[in-house]
C-alpha cells in the first residue's frame, strides 16, 4: 500500500489561484478522495455540500435532515485502474457553493459514467 498524500489548492501558489486548480497525481495513485471548500477573504472555510447533479443540482439531504459535504471518490476498488483526467466545476456564492458538473475527461465512450458525473451542456 503506498503513501497517503494530502493537497490543498488554498496554500499552492504554483498551480492555483482563486478560481482555478490543478493537480497532477502519479499514474498509480489508487483511492482518491476529493472534497471542496470554499473560502472567504481571510480565510475562513467552509465545506460544500452534496447536491443532486441529475435533479437540477438540489441540495443532497441525510436522514437526520442535514446536508452532508461533498465527497468524489474515484480509481477506487475493480475501478483503481481506470484512467483519470477530472474535471469539476463549482457554482454559487460563498455559503451556497456546489459541485454543479463533474466529468472524468479521460473515461472511455465505452463506459458508463459514474453516479459522481454528470456534465451537462449550458445553455446558450
Amino acid at each position: 500500500r503506498g503513501e497517503r498524500h494530502h493537497w490543498s489548492s488554498w496554500g499552492d501558489g504554483q498551480t492555483s489561484c482563486w478560481h482555478e486548480a490543478q493537480k497532477l497525481l502519479h499514474a498509480t495513485a489508487t483511492d482518491i478522495r476529493v472534497r471542496f471548500f470554499a473560502h472567504a477573504p481571510g480565510g475562513k472555510a467552509w465545506q460544500v455540500k452534496a447536491v443532486e447533479r441529475y435533479n437540477e443540482c438540489a441540495w443532497t439531504t441525510d436522514l437526520s435532515g442535514g446536508h452532508p459535504a461533498e465527497t468524489i471518490w474515484f480509481r477506487i476498488g475493480d475501478g483503481a485502474t481506470l484512467a483519470a483526467d477530472v474535471v469539476f466545476e463549482l457554482r454559487g456564492a460563498l455559503h451556497h457553493c456546489y459541485v454543479c458538473r463533474a466529468w472524468n475527461a479521460a473515461r472511455s465512450h465505452l463506459l458508463s459514467p459514474e453516479a459522481w458525473e454528470c456534465w451537462e451542456e449550458d445553455a446558450s
